[in-house]
């Protein structure tokens, strides 16, 4: 069976956005320590 997972605000602290993941169902976290579409956070999609 597929895992769930969804982007969850970080307002308030990362403890609450995995509360909130928990809350809504979701199995799986990753955490961006840099936003990943600007040229220096590591991942090109070309």
């Amino acid at each position: 069976m597929p895992l769930l997972g969804a982007h969850m605000s970080i307002s308030g602290g990362l403890s609450k956005a995995l509360f909130r993941g928990k809350k809504r169902g979701c199995e799986v976290i990753r955490i961006f320590t840099k936003n990943p579409e600007t040229p220096d956070g590591g991942i090109n999609y070309r």
